[in-house]
C-alpha cells in the first residue's frame, strides 16, 4: 500500500523521512544537485505538489533538472541542456505522484539524444542534505520503478 504524503502532518512525513534515510533512500527536492553526462545540474521545476521540505517542493516523477553542459561539453548550445526524473519510489506519493530519491534515474537530453543521468542529492532523516556517489547511485536504482 502506498503512502500519501499529502494526507500526513508534518511529524508524520519527518517519521518517513527517517525511516527511509535508514534504508538508505533520501528524498528529493527542487534545488537539489543532479549529475549528467555533461556535468552537474539542479532539479528546477517539479509538478506541482503540497509536500515540502524546508520549503522547497518534494521532486516528484517528470521533474525536470537543468544542467550546467550539454552532454558533448558545449556550454553555449542554443538549446539548453536538460533533464526529466523518470525513477521513484513505488510506495511513497506526493499529491498522487511517485517521489523520487537520491539516486533516482535522470534521463538527459542535449542534442536530442537521451543520455543518462541521476539525482546525487536528498533530504536526510536530520533536515540536511545527503549527497550520494554514483555506486550508491546504482544500488538504490535497483529499489525505484519507471514513472515516466
Amino acid at each position: 500500500m502506498a503512502t500519501e504524503l499529502s494526507q500526513l502532518t508534518l511529524s508524520q512525513q519527518e517519521q518517513i523521512y527517517r525511516n527511509l534515510a535508514n534504508e538508505g533512500l533520501y528524498i528529493a527536492k527542487v534545488g537539489d544537485r543532479v549529475q549528467g553526462c555533461g556535468g552537474e545540474g539542479v532539479i528546477t521545476s517539479a509538478p506541482p505538489t503540497s509536500v515540502m521540505i524546508s520549503g522547497r517542493p518534494v521532486a516528484t516523477v517528470g521533474a525536470i533538472a537543468r544542467l550546467n553542459d550539454d552532454w558533448h561539453g558545449c556550454p553555449t548550445c542554443p538549446h539548453p541542456p536538460h533533464g526529466v526524473l523518470v525513477t521513484a519510489l513505488p510506495d511513497v506519493l506526493a499529491n498522487g505522484r511517485p517521489v523520487v530519491v537520491a539516486g533516482s534515474e535522470m534521463r538527459s537530453s542535449g542534442s536530442g539524444q537521451p543520455r543518462p543521468g541521476w539525482v546525487k542529492q536528498g533530504r536526510d532523516a536530520f533536515g540536511g542534505t545527503k549527497t550520494i556517489t554514483h555506486s550508491e547511485a546504482i544500488r538504490i536504482r535497483g529499489r525505484l520503478v519507471r514513472g515516466a
